[in-house]
């Protein structure tokens, strides 16, 4: 099971949670970031997501993210309207569809895929630093 950590950040209405083993996996195995980007209704003057927007995405995280085969669930970011999960895969393909049979449960969730190339996971290190 990964450990997780979240990252300081200057806005109050952010929350970035990353795993703190990144450094035991090499990036060349796998070369193609995905984000998973939800953009969420707010509930508060917080700007955060509402309790059952957090519960599904939470499951969804423990039954399908952290079970993906050849990929890796390294963070995910909630930042004044946008829920975003980064996953470094070595097929883009294969983790879409996997991810996307979970998320056919809740149709109300609609999602946006985004897949960059990125061998050296500058993305990651970059999101760290903010």
């Amino acid at each position: 099971m990964q450990s997780w950590i979240l990252k300081p950040c200057s806005d109050i209405n952010r929350m970035l949670k990353v795993r703190n083993d990144l450094e035991s996996f090499e990036p060349s195995l796998y070369p193609l970031h995905i984000s998973i980007i939800h953009r969420y209704a707010t509930s508060d003057d917080l700007i955060f997501p509402e309790p059952t927007t957090l519960a599904f995405f939470g499951g969804f995280e423990q039954e399908c993210l952290e079970q993906l085969d050849d990929a890796l669930f390294v963070a995910q970011d909630i930042d004044t309207g946008l829920l975003t999960i980064h996953i470094y895969a070595k097929d883009h393909n294969k983790t879409i569809t996997d991810t996307i049979a979970y998320l056919k449960r809740q149709p109300k969730y609609h999602v946006e895929f985004k897949v960059t190339p990125d061998e050296q996971w500058k993305i990651i290190a970059k999101l760290g630093e903010n």
